[in-house]
């Protein structure tokens, strides 16, 4: 027998006509593999962390009870229950429609979904659209760092609305 011939049959993994790998290359197959099961068993955590647990619940190894209900989540993502089941357990990745679906029910960055990144706050985001929203009409965004009283007098850090007079006004002393 030919040593050739036989070492071409041992590259191939036997029954298929796939190549085998090297050790180094299949390690490094797993530890991608390995990275990507963790990064979809956390994105399931952080779901399961979205629809809020109850505190009590599941600390003496009973079922954990959570605020809002899987099939509502579903629902508000446009897919079945089982589907959204398997995004919880990091069994499937959430596609990206369906992620942006899921963070604006639970009014949330998708980041923070995907990898844990903290975005903008709510406050942040309501903030850049109202200041779209009024340069697309050409109005002015007024400066939200001043203090805007209801009824039109502009205060500035810590002015009162009696050091807001003018200067040359008389302080009233209530005296005639």
């Amino acid at each position: 027998m030919d040593t050739k011939s036989s070492n071409a049959v041992r590259q191939y993994v036997p029954g298929t006509s796939r190549p085998r790998e090297s050790p180094a290359s299949l390690r490094e197959r797993m530890a991608k593999e390995l990275k990507e099961l963790d990064r979809l068993a956390a994105q399931g955590d952080r779901l399961r962390q979205l629809r809020q647990p109850i505190e009590g619940t599941g600390a003496d190894g009973g079922q954990v009870r959570y605020r809002i209900g899987q099939q509502t989540v579903a629902d508000a993502a446009g897919v079945i229950l089982r589907t959204y089941q398997a995004y919880e357990g990091g069994s499937s990745d959430v596609g990206w429609d369906k992620l942006k679906r899921i963070a604006e029910f639970h009014n949330v960055d998708p980041g923070w979904i995907i990898n844990g990144d903290q975005g903008p706050s709510q406050a942040d985001r309501i903030e850049a659209k109202l200041n779209a929203i009024m340069a697309h009409l050409g109005v002015e965004a007024p400066d939200l760092s001043e203090e805007v009283d209801p009824f039109g007098a502009v205060t500035r850090g810590s002015r009162t609305p009696t050091d807001s007079k003018a200067p040359d006004e008389p302080a009233a002393t209530g005296r005639r």
